[in-house]
Formats: structure tokens, C-alpha cells, sequence
């Protein structure tokens, strides 16, 4: 796997061994990046459920400011530490190890708001995955955690649409969908736009 584009085009990076991770194509995330480059030169970036942290890594690559990435894995976390320091990304990259919706409320009482949110909860069938998303997208909401004028991409299961009905804030404006996953792309309601 290889980040699409930016100063470190093309850079490999290192993935977790199991099924557990799913990181997001090459290709998708090249088309996702290239739609909100407008948005990605000095953002904010917080990346949950990060896997490898590949998003972080390509916003990076791209111009952002900072990410923040939240994994509760430890394998996956020492991934994303070993692709930080190959990159040299160590300095920009914030990793938190722990559980999203335990650690989304510390975020939010720091003040932290960010330009570009992106969620990829894991698809599980031994829990009820619906549930995990919702709950991330509502949290999201509930703690003001993205900016005006920013962009979060929630990833879930095709056959488990999100309902918005709860949301406050946030305005769903389109939807892809990808193969089994669908991603969708929420902005704040008095700035949400139709351009996906």
C-alpha cells in the first residue's frame, strides 16, 4: 500500500497482519483526497478507527497541519508508529490508543474542532456494527468536534444505512457507495454543500 500523492508520493506504508484491518484502497482514497485537497492543505485531520493510519498519512502527505489518529489496537498502533517515523510524520501525527467513543469526549473537552473527520468503524459480525457507527456519527455531532466549512466521511456497512433523523448538526449531503461499504460524506447544516 502506497500513498497516492503530495510529498510523499508513492512512500510504502506498512499494514497490520488479520482481517480485523481494512484499509482503504489505493484508489478510493486517491478519489476521497483529490475531491477535499481544497479543504486538506493545513487541516486539522482526525482519523478514527485508524488502521494503519494511511488516512493520516495521505493528509499529511497532502498539506495538513495535523492529524489525530484514535486505534485501540496494539499491533495497529505500533504500524502507524513505525509508518510515522519512516515518514518522518512523527512531529505532526497525535496517536491515541483506546476506545473512539471513550476518547472523543477528551478531545472535545480540549476544544479540539477539525477540518477533516474521517470514520471507518470495523465491520463485525459478532457485534452489532450499526450501532458502532451510529453512535460515532452522533458523538461527532453531539461534541461540535468538526469545524465550520469541514467535511467528516463515515465508512459503513452498505446494508446498515446511518439515520440522520437524531443528528443536530450535521447534514448528510451524498453518499458512495464502494463495493460491500458505503461512505458518507456529513458537513454542518449551514454550510453543507451537494459536490461529492
Amino acid at each position: 500500500m502506497r500513498i497516492t500523492a503530495g510529498t510523499h508520493r508513492n512512500r510504502k506504508l506498512l499494514v497490520p497482519k488479520g482481517k480485523a484491518v481494512r484499509p482503504t484502497p489505493e484508489a478510493q482514497r486517491e478519489r476521497l483526497f483529490n475531491m477535499v485537497q481544497h479543504l486538506v492543505e493545513e487541516a486539522e485531520v482526525l482519523d478514527l478507527y485508524a488502521g494503519s493510519g494511511a488516512l493520516s498519512f495521505e493528509a499529511l502527505s497532502r498539506g495538513a497541519t495535523s492529524a489525530t489518529a484514535i486505534e485501540k489496537s496494539r499491533e495497529s498502533i505500533r504500524c502507524i508508529r513505525s509508518n510515522a517515523e519512516t515518514l518522518s510524520f512523527s512531529d505532526q501525527l497525535t496517536l491515541h490508543c483506546g476506545d473512539v467513543l471513550t476518547l472523543l469526549p477528551k478531545l472535545a473537552r480540549r476544544n479540539r474542532q477539525f477540518n477533516l473527520i474521517f470514520a471507518d468503524p470495523p465491520f463485525e459480525e459478532k457485534r452489532n456494527e450499526q450501532y458502532l457507527t451510529q453512535d460515532t456519527l452522533e458523538t461527532i455531532d453531539r461534541l461540535g468536534l468538526l469545524a465550520p466549512g469541514g467535511i467528516c466521511f463515515i465508512e459503513h456497512a452498505t446494508h446498515l444505512p446511518l439515520n440522520e433523523e437524531p443528528l443536530q448538526r450535521l447534514v448528510r449531503v451524498s453518499s458512495r457507495k464502494t463495493g460491500d461499504s458505503t461512505i458518507d460524506r456529513f458537513e454542518i447544516r449551514e454550510e453543507s454543500s451537494s459536490n461529492f
